[in-house]
């Protein structure tokens, strides 16, 4: 192909280079594109699924998280009671070091959160929420004044706070008044509107209590707090009225409807 042919054919190849990219610039500048007012539209719409939807995900997320963490609160107080009931002489609690009428309050605790890896001894005493019994759950006034976290307590590694009451009667045997509650499961009330209470006996060495996120909310029985109480020889879980059961939680993986209605933040006063 001699020179002069050669110029001609890239010249040709060139030209329609050039003609294809002005043809593409051009049907590419006829594209419609979104106007503002639909950008907006759509944005609007995102916001609105997501204002419905985040808040359902952030409370499902939150609850699990609470379940996940009773579980483990659960397992690390169970390890230790059994821990303390092996290294007793006598396998049993009122004979463990730890829980003996004769071991001091403050000894007893010192000796108990060794069973455990803790942060902080002492962390604060705050209040633990609790429902009335018979209270209706709709009732904003349904949580009582509650009671307070033992002084003695102490912050685990997870962030748990455990506090120990313990008890130095003889024999663990505790003389004491209860609640007679009716069959609706209020508290029996005679003509002048005094709660009718009755004698009782526990056999009980010490109460355990347990706030399986520390401080945050809600700070309540049947959600993020539980009791245990320890007997002679075994250990229970303490529930009455509207304290909740964390051995629900182990066994159905949710919070019991039949206690407390699960309400993130707690009690709204």
């Amino acid at each position: 192909m001699d020179g002069k042919l050669c110029k001609m054919f890239d010249l040709n190849l060139t030209s329609n280079y050039n003609s294809s990219i002005m043809n593409y610039t051009t049907v590419n500048d006829n594209k419609a594109a979104f106007t503002l007012a639909e950008v907006l539209i759509t944005l609007g719409i995102i916001g609105v699924v997501a204002a419905l939807t985040i808040p359902n995900l952030v409370a499902n997320y939150q609850k699990k998280l609470l379940i996940n963490q009773n579980k483990q609160a659960y397992s690390l107080i169970i390890n230790a009671l059994n821990k303390i009931k092996l290294d007793s002489p006598g396998l049993s609690y009122i004979s463990s070091e730890v829980f003996a009428p004769s071991t001091s309050k403050d000894d007893a605790f010192v000796l108990f959160s060794k069973y455990f890896k803790t942060t902080k001894l002492r962390v604060g005493t705050y209040k633990i929420k609790n429902m009335r019994p018979g209270e209706n759950h709709n009732d904003p006034n349904k949580y009582d004044d509650g009671e307070a976290m033992p002084a003695r307590n102490f912050q685990t590694a997870s962030g748990m706070i455990v506090g120990l009451e313990k008890f130095t009667y003889d024999g663990c045997i505790r003389h004491g008044e209860v609640y007679v509650y009716n069959p609706d499961g209020t508290i029996a009330r005679d003509e002048n509107g005094n709660a009718i209470t009755k004698p009782s006996t526990l056999e009980t060495c010490a109460d355990i209590f347990i706030d399986v996120n520390g401080k945050k909310e809600p700070n309540q029985y049947g959600k993020d707090a539980f009791r245990f109480s320890v007997l002679k020889d075994k250990y229970q879980l303490y529930s009455t009225g509207g304290t909740g059961n964390i051995d629900y939680i182990m066994k159905h993986n949710d919070f019991d409807p039949n206690i407390i209605d699960y309400e993130l933040g707690g009690d709204k006063e």
